[in-house]
């Protein structure tokens, strides 16, 4: 890795314009309301997207500049494809051998349930299910939807998924599940919990299992106890099924180190693995799929029967590829694991010791909390309360001027249960750490002041 990392000149987004009449033309995500402008530090990235803030921004937009080009990908290909696939395989230590350049996470997941299909029918197998976990979130497409453990998000559409072939197990969430048991029988119940699964769907049925490597919108930053992402690979292969991850959250050196959040695990290596959000730096739509050797070795001549319009888009490429030389280039893996480090450290000292704060988890720079009404019980709030979203927007004032990721669904019934989620900048220094934290802890103290007014009034 070369280079000496230096504060950037600028880490923050900057204020932009709104032409109000011309919002309400568009379908927001709340149709009661127009989004603000940016006025605020980014303290998540959006949704741990813009991990470089605005430092890198033109750069990557110049890069971008001068790939403005389509291919159909039925026919022809760039060289840029080739150079960022090959980069993509490189960084897994030889765990992946083809790659594949997509939109967003929802496409990147859509691909692996149809090349998980796919596979075992080379195989000569006719394997149609599949097995994720409660309380994940994997995209907003059919498939990804039905993969998904995320009640709220995916119940309305429930009906016009065929769920039967989506089967769930109970994630892997320490501050909850695991009570007075040590971290290994906690890793073999869990163990035993998926050996269960694969028994009542039956044999030779399951093409694959998949999992989040660090749980993200759906429990705020929940990392994987040590031992858990191993045993669950061995249950998948012992029963011939393909073991997945997704990092589109937390990938693409979130987690400091290494660029892919399952490296920090000795001995897990994934069949497929699907990445995106950080990948594009917040400047173009991308993502990928990686797979394994073997999986090519048995599709053999056969095609991967699935694409899209945009796939291996050059300019997206061209951006991704522009984002991995600036990690390398400024050491920003190295400067990701030394922050984050010190991010966790502070907010185990200033945001853990508050009254409705628990417990502090996640690793580099993707760090979650829940907000609980009881710390003692670990009770959640009222869900008409909307806890999470309200911090959310308390902290858009200016007195407070940060951004922070809310989510909901973290408690046992996978709807209650509120989070926040921090996912700064990779170019973060330890001046801008402190800062932040001492808005969020203000900010927290001062929410909470005033809902316990409010509920005592009540």
């Amino acid at each position: 890795m070369g280079g000496i990392f230096t504060k950037p000149k600028d880490d923050s987004p900057g204020p932009q314009s709104t032409d109000t009449a011309a919002q309400n033309t568009v379908l927001h995500r709340d149709l009661s309301n127009v989004p603000p402008s940016w006025n605020v530090w980014d303290s998540s990235g959006g949704a741990a997207v813009s991990c470089f803030g605005h430092a890198f921004q033109p750069r990557i937009w110049a890069a971008v500049a001068r790939s403005m080009d389509y291919a159909a990908t039925t026919t022809f290909t760039a060289e840029v494809v080739g150079q960022l696939c090959e980069k993509l395989v490189n960084t897994t230590n030889g765990t992946m051998a083809r790659a594949v350049i997509y939109n967003s996470g929802t496409d990147a997941n859509e691909a692996a349930v149809k090349l998980s299909r796919q596979y075992q029918q080379a195989k000569g197998e006719d394997r149609s299910h599949f097995i994720s976990r409660e309380q994940s979130y994997h995209g907003a497409g059919g498939f990804s939807l039905a993969l998904s453990g995320h009640r709220a998000r995916r119940e309305q559409f429930e009906p016009m998924i065929n769920m039967q072939r989506f089967h769930k197990v109970s994630s892997c969430f320490d501050y909850l599940q695991r009570d007075d048991r040590t971290i290994e029988q906690f890793v073999s119940d869990k163990k035993q919990e998926l050996e269960g699964k694969f028994r009542e769907i039956g044999h030779g049925k399951v093409a694959a299992f998949f999992c989040e490597t660090i749980v993200g919108a759906a429990l705020g930053c929940a990392p994987a106890v040590k031992g858990y992402l191993l045993a669950m690979q061995e249950v998948c292969h012992a029963h011939g099924a393909l073991f997945v991850l997704d990092e589109i959250m937390c990938g693409m050196g979130r987690t400091g180190k290494h660029l892919h959040a399952f490296l920090h695990h000795e001995g897990v290596r994934p069949d497929i693995l699907v990445i995106g959000k950080a990948l594009g730096a917040g400047c173009m739509p991308v993502s990928a799929m990686l797979c394994s050797q073997a999986i090519i070795d048995v599709l053999g001549d056969e095609s991967f029967n699935h694409g899209y319009t945009f796939q291996n888009h050059p300019p997206s490429c061209t951006a991704a590829l522009e984002v991995l030389k600036i990690i390398e280039e400024y050491n920003l893996l190295e400067n990701v694991d030394r922050q984050g480090k010190y991010l966790q450290q502070l907010m185990c000292e200033k945001i853990e010791r508050l009254p409705h704060v628990s417990p502090i988890r996640g690793q580099g720079f993707f760090q979650g909390f829940s907000l609980v009404k009881d710390k003692a019980t670990k009770t959640s709030f009222d869900r008409k309360l909307h806890v999470a979203q309200a911090i959310q927007e308390k902290g858009k004032d200016p007195k407070y001027g940060i951004y922070v990721y809310y989510g909901t669904g973290s408690a046992e019934d996978g709807l209650s249960g509120d989070h926040i989620m921090i996912a700064p900048p990779y170019t973060a220094t330890r001046e801008k750490i402190e800062w932040f934290v001492d808005r969020l802890e203000r900010l927290l103290i001062d929410y909470f002041a005033e809902l316990d007014v409010q509920l005592t009034e009540k």
